[in-house]
């Protein structure tokens, strides 16, 4: 226990309201959170292990002492607590996210040997673990090549893609009727629509790589509607309270251009999150003057805390706009507006990138690895274990200056001959990160974690190569750096069927047709 004097006093008031009453697990969670909120890990593993004791285990009493063992080190505590909890598969399933949690953490910070020694704790307990491993590889839902040999690979690869040129594998790619979706959306064209899209995806970050105004404007001219956007972050991003003066012009802008331009429909970026509910009520004002939809839209739909703005927001929307399709099951179907799950369409900086750069790195990754999501951070470390080659690029805070703009990043994707995209976000869940469109579009080739998310969009092997364990990444790593052939046949062929598949009509008449029919009796 530390020094009673060398604390703040409210420290101090916790852990004598504590050691008055040591039978008392909620006085006993409090020193060891204002413990823990100085960085006095172990003095607050003590305390967690102790309530630990008091009656029966709570789930979160569990995972806050272990990230106080981890989080102060101590990594014999860490895997005797593994040790305990082995076989218990709830218990198991929670503490997974606190110890990859830390060791991609500690991997992202250039600290590879601590990061090594946190994921060796829990890599061999819990299945997707396993599955990197390869020590319990899921079964096959989708067609593989028989066996890692070039020959056997290449063959499988090549008649991929023909059955998908041929439309003979879902997703349809050629003759996927372009005229019918033009035909479709022409009750649509010109109708007014506002776009308010965050500026910067992490504002506080000065970070600026994910799908931005600009590519919903673009995409909504290409499919003739008449767009304008206003570029919002206290509307989308940053809650109001951080800077009223600020928060205020920028509604105002928002109210003057609504009431002056009237649009039709109005696609409003993170619609309903904490922290701008000045926003909402505005939206509310103006419709009960005017008569616009409202469509809400959402890049990764991932988390619970998303889950519970959309949910909240869903009153406000005639529709949601989700990326991935795979987010809206299950836990939204209680949403009761209109879904419409379709892909951005990113391609003008990335045509431009790959116009001007040379290819130079067999394999690249660029991306954010946090405690949020972490199975990035165990695929990169076990690939430096192994000795596979890759140039990575993580995110804020530690990635270059250069790669924090779209075109910065544009050239980075269009420098590397494949690509690297893991959307497994944690152990349970995984999103489309739009990184999967953006190296279609530098003709970069996608290698992906194996995930039913992308299975939707994409063709296994055709437009994608898919990897389940570390030795499956290892051995096609290597092999599409060494037949240039094979890589660009997917390259080229992934290209097209993106541009026939998800033209910007369709795009479009998916999320105007969806908000058009959401009200209707």
């Amino acid at each position: 226990m530390p020094e009673a004097p060398s604390l703040p006093p409210q420290v101090v008031a916790a852990l004598q309201r504590h050691l008055a009453d040591r039978g008392d697990p909620a006085k006993a969670r409090e020193a060891a959170q204002q413990l823990a909120s100085q960085h006095q890990w172990l003095a607050a593993a003590g305390i967690m292990r102790h309530v630990l004791t008091l009656g029966p285990v709570a789930m979160e009493d569990l995972t806050s002492y272990a990230n106080c063992l981890i989080s102060g080190g101590d990594i014999e505590g860490a895997r005797r607590l593994v040790q305990d909890v082995a076989g218990q598969q709830e218990a198991v399933r929670k503490l997974a996210r606190v110890f990859y949690g830390a060791a991609a953490l500690a991997f992202a910070k250039g600290r590879q040997t601590e990061a090594e020694s946190i994921a060796d704790l829990f890599l061999p307990h819990e299945p997707y673990g396993r599955r990197i491993l390869g020590l319990e590889v899921p079964a096959d839902d989708v067609a593989r090549p028989s066996a890692m040999e070039d020959a056997v690979v290449a063959d499988f690869i090549l008649h991929a893609i023909a059955d998908s040129a041929a439309g003979r594998l879902v997703p349809a790619g050629k003759g996927a009727a372009r005229a019918a979706y033009e035909e479709a959306f022409a009750p649509h064209r010109n109708r007014r629509v506002l776009i308010i899209h965050r500026d910067h995806y992490y504002p506080r970050k000065d970070s600026d790589r994910t799908p931005g105004p600009d590519y919903f404007l673009e995409s909504a001219i290409e499919a003739g509607l008449d767009a304008r956007v206003i570029r919002s972050d206290f509307a989308c991003a940053i809650p109001a309270a951080a800077d009223r003066p600020a928060a205020a012009a920028e509604e105002a802008e928002i109210r003057a251009t609504i009431e002056t331009w009237r649009p039709e429909v109005i696609v409003y970026d993170a619609f309903g999150g904490a922290g701008r509910e000045s926003m909402t009520e505005c939206i509310r004002d103006l419709r009960r003057r005017q008569k616009f939809q409202v469509v809400g839209l959402f890049h990764d739909v991932w988390s619970d805390a998303i889950r519970e703005v959309i949910a909240r927001a869903a009153d406000d929307l005639d529709a949601v706009w989700f990326f991935d399709p795979v987010a809206t099951s299950p836990q939204l179907r209680g949403v009761a507006r209109g879904v419409a799950t379709v892909p951005p369409i990113p391609e003008r900086p990335f045509r431009e990138a790959r116009q001007r750069t040379t290819p130079s790195r067999d394999l690249g990754f660029m991306g954010s690895i946090s405690i949020s999501n972490h199975i990035r951070g165990l695929w990169l470390m076990e690939m430096r274990r192994r000795g596979i080659p890759i140039d990575v690029v993580t995110g804020f805070p530690f990635s270059p200056e250069a790669y924090r703009t779209i075109a910065g990043f544009a050239g980075f994707l269009a420098s590397c001959r494949v690509s690297l995209c893991i959307c497994g976000r944690n152990s349970e869940e995984a999103a489309i990160p739009a990184r999967i469109w953006e190296g279609i579009f530098a003709k970069s080739v996608l290698l992906e974690d194996d995930t039913s998310h992308v299975r939707h969009l994409l063709t296994p092997f055709a437009h994608y190569i898919p990897f389940r364990t570390i030795d499956e990444l290892a051995f096609y790593a290597d092999f599409l750096a060494r037949r240039d052939d094979i890589r660009e046949a997917i390259a080229t062929h992934a290209l097209e069927f993106v541009r026939e598949a998800y033209p910007a009509v369709r795009i479009w008449h998916a999320v105007l047709e969806t908000a058009a029919k959401a009200r209707q009796p």
